[in-house]
């Protein structure tokens, strides 16, 4: 058995499904659980119930939108992505957006720029911290 690490993405979640069940057929079969072809192999583990739910991510970022500033927000965001392979990213993402935008609000709100504006310099913000991590 090798080992493939979370952070592996795609891979990890093929290793994963391997481990529980050996009577793939095709590819198209690969991913299909009662019926129903899931996009991602993270997806068809989550639909087997290999994986936890994200309560644990949810409640480490609700925790720390008390006393964390924004930028520190979002470096934890960007921690959890990389080394804790969250099943929906993108969940966690709207529901703390707010706690991870309030500087760049502030700055865009003083230019006369919209909130949408600042979640997208957030997001900005969040992709460069993704890159400069992946390069260390």
């Amino acid at each position: 058995m090798y080992f493939v690490l979370a952070a592996s993405g795609e891979r990890f979640y093929l290793r994963l499904f391997f481990i529980v069940r050996s009577d793939a057929t095709s590819f198209e079969n690969l991913r299909t659980v009662d019926g129903i072809h899931h996009p991602t192999f993270q997806a068809t583990c989550g639909a087997l119930s290999l994986l936890q739910d994200d309560q644990e991510w949810d409640a480490c970022l609700r925790e720390a939108c008390i006393d964390h500033d924004t930028a520190r927000l979002r470096k934890l965001f960007v921690i959890l992505l990389l080394f804790c392979a969250p099943l929906c990213s993108e969940v966690l993402w709207e529901r703390y957006r707010d706690e991870m935008s309030h500087d760049t609000w502030y700055r865009r709100k003083g230019e006369g720029g919209t909130l949408d504006d600042a979640y997208n310099d957030s997001l900005l913000l969040l992709e460069g911290r993704l890159q400069w991590q992946t390069k260390v």
